[in-house]
């Protein structure tokens, strides 16, 4: 496939993106969720004096100046708060879709990287182009935005870059880490699977490692610095963190199993942690909850009448 056709498709599937993420944005959704008010004002306020809405807190604390918020998003949307100081509402999204675009072409460049082929490049952009959830996130204010496109970018990079290129992998993954907060726990096993590609290229090895170590550090400064904030509550959603529940239940499977020489190996820490992540993986894919209900507490997109996606949408 020539060049100058490849640019003509490409260019098509920017102005189709550009288009059904621009259409009437200012007033369709209707509504907008906690989220999408926060980080807007703080924007506007990072514009303005350099501050959060507190007057103290700045984005260069790597914390959250709110608990249930994440520490960057905010920086990432001052620009557009500062360039649009009379369109609040457009201020609020054009980030949103113009990183929303970008990602159909960064999996597009993932897709050519990983197969070498162009016609599953523009299928992958295509696909994406017109992916519910992908769509909708670029028209709405939530920070899962700016975590998926930074990390896609720095993976982008990490596997394609050359040599000691790759680390400037490192300085993207770092913004996507301090996006939002529920991505957080997928940063590492994105680090790890892609460390384990490139060393089967037999390339360089220094510049994976590298990025693969300082990852790790990351990681770990950044639960260890978590205890110490607010949001640090946040931590106990994470069975892994409640040590009293998996001692209190190997000692009940303990107690519960006869007396034999294994009970220690098909009974311990690693086991209960094992079988409660399989149990909370598997209570997300509840079906009820996609398609007849959902929790409407917790969950922005909540409508009473059915769940994420309508009953017919199953097929």
């Amino acid at each position: 496939m020539n060049k100058r056709k490849l640019f003509f498709i490409y260019l098509s599937i920017v102005i189709f993106s550009l288009i059904i993420r621009f259409w009437r944005v200012q007033t369709i959704p209707p509504v907008i969720s906690h989220d999408e008010s926060f980080y807007p004002v703080q924007a506007k306020t990072l514009s303005v004096n350099g501050h959060g809405l507190n007057g103290i807190w700045k984005p260069s604390s790597l914390t959250a100046e709110v608990e249930l918020y994440a520490e960057l998003p905010g920086l990432i949307m001052m620009p557009a708060a500062k360039l649009l100081p009379n369109q609040p509402i457009l201020a609020a999204k054009i980030t949103h879709i113009i990183l929303g675009t970008a990602i159909i072409f960064i999996l597009s460049a993932l897709a050519f990287a990983l197969t070498k082929q162009h016609s599953f490049a523009i299928f992958t952009a295509l696909i994406a182009s017109v992916n519910p959830w992908l769509f909708q996130f670029s028209r709405m204010g939530f920070d899962s935005m700016f975590s998926l496109f930074f990390y896609l970018t720095a993976l982008l990079i990490f596997i394609k870059a050359k040599n000691w290129h790759k680390i400037w992998a490192f300085p993207i993954f770092f913004l996507g880490f301090f996006q939002y907060q529920g991505l957080k726990v997928i940063f590492l096993p994105i680090v790890f699977i892609a460390s384990f590609y490139n060393w089967q290229k037999k390339e360089n090895s220094w510049p994976t490692l590298i990025v693969l170590i300082v990852s790790i550090l990351l990681f770990v400064f950044y639960l260890q610095s978590l205890r110490f904030q607010t949001s640090g509550n946040r931590l106990n959603f994470l069975i892994f963190n409640d040590h009293e529940y998996i001692n209190q239940q190997v000692n009940l499977n303990r107690q519960q199993s006869l007396n034999n020489p294994w009970k220690n190996l098909y009974s311990n820490k690693l086991t209960v942690v094992g079988l409660r992540f399989v149990e909370q993986y598997i209570n997300s894919l509840d079906l009820k909850q996609w398609f007849f209900s959902l929790d409407v507490v917790r969950n922005p997109f909540a409508v009473y009448q059915h769940g994420l996606f309508y009953p017919q949408d199953l097929f």
